[in-house]
């Protein structure tokens, strides 16, 4: 191998490591060979596909209730700068932590959970757990008065 080739091997390598270290975790680094330095870029790649795999994994666990998998308080929030008129429903389970002490963990965790999929049926919409025991709906402001949307959310359910 020359000397030239080696160099324009490693100024790949080194532009690809640049856009890496900038942020872009979407970077592959490809070169053809059996060389050395074509197995640390697979090895490099490999690790790649793995970081990003991991970073998606963790925003999604940012986002969502590890439990039941619902969006959690801060989905919400930046769910919320998407809409033009929001519409915001909060309920509070009154009591809840008697209920836990009384049947335990494993069970209050399964009333979360029909909870949070009747919610979700119910209004039709994205709703999310924002609290131990509490849960958000969200929805962009239909026409009418705030009595007839209400009423006629749940008379179509």
């Amino acid at each position: 191998m020359s000397y030239k080739y080696i160099v324009s091997r490693l100024k790949s390598v080194s532009e690809g490591i640049k856009k890496i270290g900038e942020g872009d975790l979407s970077v592959r680094i490809y070169l053809e060979g059996r060389d050395g330095i074509t197995e640390i870029v697979k090895v490099l790649n490999a690790s790649l596909d793995e970081l990003e795999k991991k970073v998606k994994e963790i925003e999604y666990l940012y986002r969502h209730d590890p439990l039941r998998g619902a969006p959690n308080r801060e989905k919400l929030l930046n769910d919320l700068k998407t809409f033009s008129s929001p519409v915001l429903l909060l309920i509070d389970i009154n009591s809840f932590k008697s209920l836990n002490f009384l049947y335990g963990i494993d069970t209050g965790n399964i009333i979360l959970k029909q909870v949070y999929q009747r919610l979700k049926e119910t209004f039709g919409t994205e709703t999310s757990r924002v609290g131990a025991d509490e849960f958000a709906v969200l929805f962009e402001k239909p026409k009418g008065s705030e009595e007839e949307i209400f009423i006629n959310m749940l008379q179509d359910r």
